[in-house]
């Protein structure tokens, strides 16, 4: 398929600069008319050209898609392009906004091309995806793919008003949605001896809450109401959002995320499926 594409002009370079044969040949943004719209838009923004990854872009783009989990997605991070830019952008919208959920990095991370090796210390990712606005308070979801083993206690992805009122998750421990000052809302994940994976923790209604590993149930099915509405902030990746604070920091090394609308069992199977193939591609599975 990519046979002719041992010198090409670089993508966002200009003046016709020839770039130098590589494994991975480049293909500027005029060559990718077959590509789904998401992927045109993304790779656009952050300038990706190693075709590997603009094809993977574009089959993750198109599965989503195809299986109509797009439109359940509020904001799609796959950290791909190996560096801090590319990996700020949100697939859904984007655009270099606020508005748009592209990522605001601070503190220490290592941006590289398996992911976000987030420092443990002090490095976080503000979303600016508001949990109260920004989705419907009977049901969402989030989503993790970590490729570390070690579980630990950390906050992967967090908001938490420090009155019992939380949206996290945590590979290999716990996905909570709920108020912990009335025992409302919760799913433990089963008891993990590695945090490695793609996990999903959804919430589908006001009384039921699951969470997957690797497109495979992998928790209780909680039916605890819970009315309680989301905290009125955003959502960090990489630490806790203590009420605006970041806390207890992650140090493992993320290589997808995702916010949204809540998924069923079977979306959660088929999301696992598309984000396998997704990381297959570019060869950093675990």
């Amino acid at each position: 398929m990519f046979a002719g594409f041992t010198q090409r002009l670089n993508f966002g370079m200009g003046g016709g600069t020839v770039s130098v044969p590589s494994a991975f040949p480049t293909r500027p943004i005029g060559q990718l008319g077959n590509f789904n719209t998401y992927a045109i838009n993304f790779i656009a923004a952050t300038g990706i050209t190693a075709s590997d990854q603009q094809s993977a872009i574009n089959q993750l783009s198109y599965d989503l898609v195809n299986t109509g989990l797009m439109d359940k997605m509020v904001a799609i991070y796959p950290f791909v392009g190996g560096n801090a830019t590319a990996h700020s952008f949100n697939l859904k919208d984007p655009r270099d906004a606020n508005a748009a959920f592209r990522l605001t990095f601070n503190g220490g991370m290592t941006h590289s091309s398996t992911g976000i090796q987030f420092g443990g210390v002090n490095g976080y990712a503000i979303t600016y995806v508001n949990g109260l606005s920004n989705l419907p308070q009977t049901n969402m979801h989030l989503s993790v793919y970590s490729r570390t083993i070690t579980v630990g206690t950390q906050y992967e992805i967090s908001l938490d008003n420090n009155s019992g009122q939380f949206q996290q998750l945590r590979p290999g421990s716990s996905f909570f949605s709920g108020n912990a000052t009335t025992n409302q809302g919760g799913t433990l994940f089963t008891t993990n001896v590695t945090a490695q994976g793609y996990w999903v923790g959804s919430k589908t209604n006001t009384s039921t809450r699951f969470g997957f590993r690797n497109g495979v149930l992998n928790s209780a099915v909680t039916t605890i109401t819970d009315a309680t509405l989301s905290p009125n902030l955003q959502f960090f990746i990489g630490a806790r959002n203590s009420n605006g604070t970041p806390s207890t920091y992650s140090a493992k090394e993320l290589a997808f995320v995702t916010i949204g609308l809540g998924l069923s069992q079977a979306e959660c199977a088929t999301l696992s499926t598309i984000v396998a193939t997704f990381q297959t591609t570019l060869g950093r599975n675990v």
